[in-house]
C-alpha cells in the first residue's frame, strides 16, 4: 500500500505564513518612522557613553552642571505620566543630587490600588511601561521646544529646508533609505560653518541644553529594572500595532479605521524631528569626544572615578 506524499509544500506555505505574520508588522512599524528609530538607537550609545566619561573626566561637580537641565525634564516626565495614570506623589525630587549612592533626582510615587486583581494587574502593567518611559516623549518635546525658542535664524531656514525638501516617501521614514539621514547631516555640518550661527547668542546655550538634555533623554538603569516585567506586554502591543498600522494602510478590512489624519501628522512632524534628533547626536557626540579626550588628559593626574549616576523612580506599592 503506498501511502500519500507528505505535503512539503503546504508546510513551507504555512511556516511562511507564519513567518511573515511574525515578522512584517515589525518591519511596518519600523518602516513607519525608521529614520527616528535609528537616530534614537544612536543617540542611546551616545547617551550611555556621556553618562560613563562625564563624571570621570570632569568630576562629580562638573557631572552635575553638564546634566542639570537634562535630569530636571527627566523627572518631570517621570511625574507628569505618574499623576496622569492617577499615581500619588510621595516625593517629587527633580533635581537634588546625591553623591554617596549617584542618584541625581527622585520621584516616590504609589499607584493606585483597583478592587479586582485583573484590573490591578492591568493597571500594574500600562504604569510599568508608561512612567519609566516618559522621559524619552518629554525629552524630545524639550529638544523641539528649545531649538525652536532657542533655535538662531540660520538652523531654522536648515529646518526648513530639510522639511520642504525630498519626496513623501523619504520624507515620512523608510528605515533602508539612508539618503534623508545622509541629507540631513550634510545640511547639519553646513551649517556648523556657517559665521552667523556662531555670532548668535542664542546658539550657545541651545547647545548646553541639548547636550544635557541627551544625556538624560534615556531611562536609567532603575527605569529598566521596572520596565522589566512589562516587555512581553510591550511587544505585544508594539506587534498589534503594526497589525493594525498595516491593515489601515493596505486597504484590508481594517481600511475604514481613520487612522489617515495621524499619517499625515506623522508625516509633517518626523522630518523636522528627525533633523532636530540628527542635530543633537552632533552636539552630544561632540560633548562625548570632549569628554574622552579630557578625561585621557587627565589619565595621570590621579582624578577620582565615579559610578554611573542615575535618576531614580521609587515605586510604592502595597503587597
Amino acid at each position: 500500500m503506498t501511502g500519500a506524499p507528505f505535503p512539503f509544500s503546504d508546510l513551507l506555505a504555512v511556516s511562511g505564513a507564519a513567518l511573515e505574520l511574525l515578522w512584517w508588522p515589525g518591519t511596518r512599524l519600523l518602516g513607519l518612522a525608521g529614520q527616528t528609530t535609528l537616530l534614537l538607537a544612536l543617540l542611546y550609545a551616545i547617551h550611555r557613553g556621556l553618562d560613563h566619561w562625564w563624571p570621570r573626566a570632569f568630576g562629580w561637580r562638573g557631572f552635575l552642571t553638564f546634566t542639570a537641565a537634562g535630569t530636571v525634564v527627566h523627572e518631570l516626565g517621570h511625574a507628569l505620566a505618574a499623576m496622569v495614570l492617577g499615581h500619588r506623589l510621595r516625593r517629587c525630587h527633580l533635581f537634588r543630587p546625591d553623591r554617596p549612592s549617584g542618584y541625581l533626582g527622585r520621584i516616590d510615587h504609589e499607584p493606585p490600588r483597583p478592587r479586582w486583581r485583573s484590573a490591578r494587574r492591568l493597571s500594574d502593567t500600562i504604569w510599568r511601561i508608561a512612567i519609566p518611559l516618559a522621559p524619552l516623549p518629554m525629552g524630545m518635546a524639550a529638544l523641539a521646544a528649545a531649538t525652536h525658542l532657542l533655535g538662531p535664524g540660520a538652523l531654522h531656514r536648515t529646518l526648513n529646508t530639510l522639511t520642504d525638501a525630498g519626496t513623501a516617501a523619504e520624507r515620512f521614514g523608510n528605515l533602508f533609505s539612508p539618503a534623508p539621514l545622509a541629507e540631513a547631516l550634510t545640511a547639519m555640518l553646513s551649517l556648523l560653518g556657517d559665521p552667523a550661527l556662531w555670532s548668535d547668542w542664542r546658539w550657545y546655550p541651545l547647545l548646553y541644553l541639548t547636550a544635557s538634555l541627551v544625556s538624560a533623554l534615556f531611562p536609567s538603569e532603575e527605569d529598566w529594572r521596572t520596565l522589566r516585567p512589562a516587555l512581553p506586554a510591550l511587544a505585544v502591543l508594539f506587534w498589534v500595532g503594526s497589525i493594525l498600522s498595516g491593515a489601515v494602510a493596505g486597504g484590508g478590512m481594517m481600511a475604514a479605521v481613520p487612522l489617515d489624519r495621524f499619517g499625515a501628522l506623522a508625516g509633517a512632524v518626523l522630518p523636522r524631528l528627525n533633523a532636530i534628533l540628527v542635530l543633537a547626536g552632533m552636539i552630544g557626540a561632540a560633548a562625548l569626544l570632549f569628554a574622552v579626550v579630557v578625561r585621557i588628559a587627565r589619565s595621570g593626574s590621579g582624578a577620582v572615578r565615579f559610578h554611573q549616576p542615575l535618576h531614580q523612580v521609587q515605586t510604592d506599592v502595597e503587597g
